[in-house]
């Protein structure tokens, strides 16, 4: 089966069908009581031990190597419709980019994306907090199912299936320029970079062919899915009722007293912003990219003298003779909010899931306050000229991938927000406190219009109905015929998914906001049976029968972690 085939089959092209599906993996206790920490493995699968520097190859490496595989998808699309090359998309290249997504859900770029971004989050999900532990742990399990199945691929196997990557097409031939950018290749021979790729490109091909396996003939009803087809498809008209906040009697200006309770109530949203001093190391190699093998060489040894002298040990590799040639930076940054990043901390780096982030995003929630040196224990080790004995492995994060350098992390101190007095947080409590009290009036005149507007359509007095929402100062106006596919003729503040479960002529529960409350009545509902619904019900088809493959997929993982009675060591876990 080629990748197209298999994608087709089995890709997840909107969200609603796996809507209500869940988690379904909330990390249960399917490893075997996580074992105390040992030296002879990081995590264990059956009677294979896994060392840290697995877990870098196949967790950290998996997930950033899945993550770039995502965003190239995304960016050739960004590509295609940033016609001013200036690597932004304005809201008109947005629109445009947007409606093409619209109109070719099923194209070859947007199913792969789709395949990997799923394969990235069933990859994952369990069994601990950490995604990269969970990535290596799956395919530490791929690799082991695969071979005794015979499923693993041949090279010949894995370049049919690069070869038909849509993210590696140009002008719809195989593009070795884009291969060697994505895989870390360079020149005209391998590296390890793109073996590691190679290899992950192996396991995903063997897990493509266990889901098939397992959950090939996997379907739901057809009857099942032309009466959700109905209800998801159906197109509607009815009447919406605005009600301005300018309608709404004002609330009283607040006393003393009441803003001075408020702030007792709320006190904990009024807060100094927390501040970190962040130190960035930039692992820069002499010519091409950072060597992925070094730089997990870095963190394994960082790790074995736990998360201390990470100085040193850049300094040690950097001259080894072993390593490729490669320089390195450190930069302690000046102390700062989440708010007000310093520009170091702005740059945007390839994240696992597919997105990105900044270096300030990642070090303000990838270590926790209590895993670093408060602000006041950090500038005493400071004075006294030892911080690195403050150094733990929990300040590290990263590595993090930008323009072939890597980028290492270490949160120095964090000082933690402390709750303002009533004196200093008293006029942002008052401007809470009036929008509260303004909030409340226009849910209370919300709520009010929709009981009397639900009695009268109840009688049978539609137009009554509406005339005394007029008298009540509403703009009563039509809407409709809506669907999915026409989503902006819809009243204000409400979506297909809200109005879809609404019976006819009951009043949906009134949408607030400090502009004022919208209320919508459906008033008749009917499905086409054209072209463009048997093309949903087709999607629909897909949507759910993908469902039900994840669902026992995860389910086939779980029972995979009891069978190779899976052991974490205390530091693979992720317990806090």
């Amino acid at each position: 089966m080629n990748i197209l085939d298999f994608i087709r089959r089995n890709s997840v092209i909107v969200l609603i069908a796996i809507a209500g599906v869940g988690t379904g993996l909330i990390v249960m206790d399917y490893a075997g009581n996580s074992s105390l920490f040992s030296r002879d493995y990081y995590f264990k699968v059956g009677d294979t031990n896994y060392s840290y520097e697995d877990y870098l190859n196949l967790g950290e490496g998996g997930s950033a190597g899945l993550s770039r595989m995502i965003y190239a998808c995304d960016n050739m699309v960004r590509n295609a419709f940033d016609k001013n090359k200036n690597q932004k998309i304005d809201d008109d290249e947005a629109a445009a980019m947007e409606a093409w997504y619209e109109s070719n859900a099923d194209s070859p770029l947007v199913l792969s994306r789709a395949q990997l971004q799923m394969t990235l989050q069933l990859w994952s999900m369990a069994p601990t907090k950490r995604a990269e532990t969970n990535v290596a742990i799956t395919r530490a399990i791929i690799r082991r199912e695969g071979e005794e199945l015979g499923l693993r691929p041949s090279r010949e196997q894995i370049d049919a299936y690069l070869h038909q990557l849509p993210c590696l097409m140009e002008n719809g031939q195989f593009s070795e320029q884009r291969y060697n950018q994505l895989s870390g290749r360079e020149a005209d021979h391998s590296t390890s970079q793109e073996r590691a790729f190679r290899e992950l490109v192996a396991d995903i091909i063997t897990w493509n062919a266990l889901c098939e396996l397992h959950t090939g003939s996997l379907s739901t009803h057809p009857s099942t899915q032309m009466l959700i087809t109905d209800v998801l498809f159906q197109n509607f008209s009815g009447k919406s009722v605005w009600l301005p906040a300018s309608a709404v009697e004002a609330p009283a200006e607040p006393t003393e007293e009441q803003i001075k309770a408020f702030w007792e109530l709320n006190k904990d949203n009024y807060k100094t912003d927390e501040r970190r001093i962040v130190t960035v190391y930039t692992l820069t190699a002499k010519s091409g990219s950072m060597n992925n093998n070094v730089t997990s060489q870095v963190m394994m040894q960082v790790h074995e003298s736990a998360g201390r002298g990470l100085e040193t040990i850049l300094q040690s590799n950097a001259e080894s003779p072993e390593n490729p040639p490669f320089s390195f930076s450190k930069e302690t940054l000046p102390i700062c909010t989440l708010g007000e990043l310093p520009e170091a901390l702005k740059l945007e780096v390839p994240v696992a899931g597919g997105g990105q982030a900044t270096l300030g995003q990642l070090a303000f929630t990838s270590v926790k306050p209590g895993n670093a040196p408060t602000l006041a224990d950090y500038e005493k080790a400071l004075a006294a000229g030892n911080t690195e004995g403050l150094a733990r492995m929990s300040q590290l994060c990263g590595p993090f991938s930008h323009e072939g350098k890597s980028i290492i992390m270490r949160v120095e101190a964090v000082e933690a927000p402390t709750v303002l007095s009533y004196e200093d947080a008293r006029e942002k409590a008052l401007t809470d406190l009036r929008k509260q009290n303004e909030l409340d009036a226009i849910t209370k005149a919300g709520n009010e219009l929709r009981e009397t507007l639900d009695k009268a359509l109840a009688k049978g007095q539609g137009d009554a109905a509406f005339t005394m929402a007029h008298a009540m100062g509403g703009q009563v106006s039509d809407f409709g015929p809506c669907s999915l596919q026409s989503r902006s003729t819809l009243p204000t503040g409400y979506t297909m998914e809200t109005l879809l479960s609404v019976p006819s002529n009951k009043v949906a529960e009134p949408q607030i906001s400090e502009e004022g409350a919208s209320l919508a009545i459906v008033t008749s509902r009917t499905v086409t049976d054209d072209d463009a619904y048997r093309t949903s019900r087709m999607i629909f088809s897909m949507q759910a029968n993908s469902s039900l493959k994840q669902m026992l997929i995860r389910d086939w993982l779980l029972s995979a972690y009891q069978r190779y009675e899976l052991k974490l060591s205390e530091n693979a876990s992720g317990r806090d």
